[in-house]
């Protein structure tokens, strides 16, 4: 689990495409949960084979595949390579879950009544702030102001000279707002975590934190929230010695942001790069069992690593 660096699909990593041809493990599953948003705790979920104008292909989500060169293409990179390398070693059927989500939040993963009990200032007016934006959002000014930038679009377009596409059509859809933002917290626990609860796995891998690495403060909201997120998570497996296997979130080595971060040298320890070393010391010994932490190279080159085999395989 985690955010897009998790979800970062095998075809895309570097050595994707040959780890894609030699996929032919019929002892492996996968299963990708299928994305749902809301407050209200679900406990199923809709199967879906739909077609993505974006990416051009069909989508299977909420079903278990047999892994082979079709199905594992858009698999987590990190989590097939990681599976696959237990697999390999241990020789007993694997199955890998993927719930991650690009560009998610730390508390959109944790239940909503763990999150209300932690007294800190980064928790409460982030919880304040969410309220105040559900309570204001107005499903008509938020249509008339879609509207509005339809007209202004297709404005420009006949300005230009261009023609009109025939399906440029103007909203008529009354839209939920932020209610069902995927960045509500507690949203994601509620209607995506909740669908496969009591499910007993054995270990967790969770690759996140850019979102809180860019907040004021959130170095300190993570070292709150997060031991509580995981202690969610293990209850939920009906596992309380549930694995949770950690990396670090991706390092950028700028000079305005150095103020806020440790060095980006590789070590056990550093997982999140806004937090102090004490700061994460103290986080992880208040776990039990404790997570492992695992840091790969420096990725300070870009913000999306492709090269993460080395991370799938030295986690274990």
């Amino acid at each position: 689990g985690g955010q897009s660096n998790m979800e970062f699909e095998l075809h895309k990593l570097e050595e994707g495409p040959l780890e894609i041809l030699s996929a032919n493990f019929d002892q492996i599953r996968l299963f990708t949960v299928p994305q749902q948003n809301g407050s209200e705790t679900k406990s199923s979920f809709p199967r879906l084979y739909q077609w993505n104008d974006f990416f051009s292909q069909h989508f299977r989500q909420g079903y278990w595949e047999v892994c082979a060169p079709e199905t594992v293409p858009d698999m987590s990179g990190i989590g097939y390579i990681f599976g696959r390398r237990i697999h390999m070693a241990t020789r007993v059927p694997i199955g890998l879950v993927d719930v991650s989500r690009g560009g998610t939040t730390l508390m959109s993963w944790t239940p909503m009544d763990v999150l209300q009990k932690i007294d800190t200032p980064e928790v409460t007016s982030t919880l304040a702030e969410w309220d105040k934006k559900i309570a204001e959002f107005d499903p008509q000014n938020d249509l008339d102001r879609r509207i509005k930038q339809h007209s202004d679009h297709t404005a420009r377009l006949k300005a230009q000279g261009k023609e009109i596409p025939a399906d440029h059509q103007p909203p008529t859809d009354l839209l939920p707002g932020p209610a069902t933002d995927m960045n509500r917290p507690g949203g994601l626990y509620s209607s995506t975590l909740s669908t496969i609860a009591g499910l007993p796995v054995k270990g967790v891998l969770w690759h996140q934190g850019y979102n809180e690495a860019l907040m004021p403060n959130g170095h300190k909201l993570y070292a709150s929230v997060f031991p509580q997120m995981i202690k969610s998570c293990r209850l939920a497996s009906s596992l309380r010695k549930l694995r949770i296997n950690l990396r670090r979130s991706i390092i950028f080595c700028r000079r305005w942001w150095m103020k806020e971060t440790i060095s980006v040298k590789s070590t056990t320890k550093h997982f999140l790069t806004c937090a102090s070393w004490r700061q994460q010391h103290r986080l992880c010994q208040l776990l039990r069992p404790p997570p492992r932490v695992v840091s790969s190279a420096d990725q300070s080159a870009g913000r999306r690593p492709h090269s993460e085999m080395g991370f799938g395989d030295t986690i274990q």
